[in-house]
């Protein structure tokens, strides 16, 4: 599958540059969605999120945490 393959993609893009990296966590939402929607679960936003913004974000597992507990989020 795809999405074991996006994390060996990061090495080749400069993640610094914030129109790069972007471009990269659009395609990443893009490639997670399931055929014909428009938006994705909250399942697959948090692994989404874990590969995109690990080591870029420090909120990270409380961000992932809380979105997973909220109820009203997860519908």
């Amino acid at each position: 599958m795809i999405f074991a393959d996006i994390p060996k993609l990061i090495p080749f893009i400069d993640l610094e540059d914030m129109g790069l990296f972007s471009c990269f966590y659009d395609f990443v939402f893009f490639i997670y969605r399931e055929k014909g929607q428009k938006s994705i679960t909250i399942q697959r936003a948090v692994a989404a999120w874990r590969i995109v913004l690990n080591g870029r974000f420090r909120l990270l597992d409380r961000w992932c945490n809380f979105v997973e507990t909220r109820p009203t989020l997860s519908r």
